[in-house]
């Protein structure tokens, strides 16, 4: 006899499981974490030209040289410890991976904006992907672990919007807040931002990543099984 294909979801009649509200706030989260992850990466699009002129006095001929340094290395810093972070997080938990990657761009950017030599700057750049290096791996994983199967596609979609949205503020407020002196009042005029006009951006990224860290490491809850299940020390 033939045999007859299984029933399409729904045709038995049977009502599907409810799978509850949407959690918007654990999916803010999370999206809020790419954006800055995003943004980290675009902020000195728009000043890198200059910074590196500023930096090193050379002339147009060579700034290119500098300027991709610089540019390039968040993402071999990421390329380096990306993998690394994903196994760790299979021991630890996954929100510990995510704090310490907002943790790590914050404190990557307040190092970029008082960078002094074209060195430092990479370096900064360098350190703020090998910290950072675990957010999007760790961040899918959540919402494939935290989110209920009927959740997952609108949870990724958010992931992919913020993402996207990252990658354009960061330009905004590298173009906005960059050499502000004559642009932006008597906070242009502060002496600390003549000193390092690349501070304001980096600042306003710091800002960003620093409230991510501490709204994960207060609401987040963790999606790893066994870190949920783990006794916490008094």
């Amino acid at each position: 006899s033939r045999t007859l294909p299984p029933p399409m979801h729904g045709a038995s009649g049977a009502k599907p499981e409810d799978p509850g509200p949407f959690p918007v706030g654990h999916a803010v989260l999370v999206a809020a974490n790419m954006l800055a992850n995003a943004a980290s990466f675009t902020v000195v699009f728009p000043f890198i030209g200059w910074m590196v002129v500023d930096l090193t006095g050379c002339g147009p001929e060579q700034a290119g040289y500098y300027a991709g340094q610089v540019a390039s290395g968040v993402m071999f810093g990421r390329a380096v410890t990306a993998i690394p972070w994903g196994l760790l997080s299979d021991r630890v938990g996954r929100k510990p991976v995510m704090v310490m990657g907002c943790l790590g761009i914050a404190l990557g950017a307040v190092l970029l904006g008082f960078s002094s030599s074209v060195g430092r700057a990479v370096a900064a750049r360098v350190l703020t992907g090998l910290l950072g290096g675990g957010l999007i791996g760790t961040a899918k994983t959540i919402v494939g672990e935290l989110f209920c199967e009927a959740h997952q596609a609108r949870g990724m979609s958010m992931m992919g919007a913020s993402w996207g949205l990252g990658v354009a503020v960061g330009p905004v407020l590298g173009g906005l807040l960059s050499r502000p002196k004559g642009r932006l009042g008597a906070l242009g005029d502060l002496p600390i931002l003549e000193a390092y006009p690349y501070l304001l951006p980096s600042l306003a990224l710091a800002g960003i990543a620093a409230t991510c860290c501490v709204l994960t490491a207060l609401f987040l809850p963790e999606s790893l099984p066994a870190a949920a299940d783990r006794p916490r020390r008094r």
